[in-house]
C-alpha cells in the first residue's frame, strides 16, 4: 500500500523545513530562492496541464475518426 498523501504531504514539510534550516543562507535570499522554485514548479504545472489537454483532445479525435465496429447480427 502506498503512503498516504497527508503522511507524504507531512514528510515533505518536514524535509524542506529541515534544508532551509540547515542551509544557513540568510531569509531575504530564501525568499528569492523559494520564490524561483515556485516559478519553475508552475511552469511544471502549466507543461503537465497542457499535454493532458493535448492528449485528451488527441484521443478524442481519433476516437471520432474510427469507424464504428459492426455488431453481429441478432436472430
Amino acid at each position: 500500500m502506498d503512503k498516504p498523501l497527508a503522511l507524504k504531504i507531512q514528510e515533505f514539510q518536514k524535509a524542506t523545513t529541515s534544508v532551509i534550516e540547515q542551509s544557513g543562507l540568510p531569509i531575504y535570499i530564501l525568499k528569492y530562492q523559494i520564490k524561483d522554485l515556485l516559478a519553475e514548479i508552475e511552469k511544471l504545472e502549466n507543461d503537465f496541464a497542457q499535454k493532458e489537454l493535448q492528449e485528451y483532445y488527441q484521443s478524442q479525435q481519433q476516437n471520432a475518426e474510427e469507424p464504428p465496429t459492426e455488431e453481429a447480427p441478432s436472430e
